[in-house]
């Protein structure tokens, strides 16, 4: 996996986290 990839990942479940 790439860095990169690692972040946007982990970027998506922080917004949908605090979207609820």
């Amino acid at each position: 996996m790439d860095k990169t990839e690692v972040v946007n990942h982990n970027q998506g479940n922080m917004s949908s986290f605090f979207a609820r």
